[in-house]
Parts: C-alpha cells; sequence; structure tokens
C-alpha cells in the first residue's frame, strides 16, 4: 500500500510541474 501512495505522490508531482511548464 505505502508503494501505491508513494506511487500516487510521483504522478501528482509530475503532473505539477508539467503544469507550471
Amino acid at each position: 500500500m505505502l508503494f501505491l501512495f508513494q506511487l500516487e505522490i510521483c504522478l501528482n508531482v509530475t503532473l505539477s510541474r508539467q503544469d507550471a511548464v
């Protein structure tokens, strides 16, 4: 479960970065 949680955070950060750019 922790792995999925971290993966979700990683995706969120990636999306945020794309949005910023």
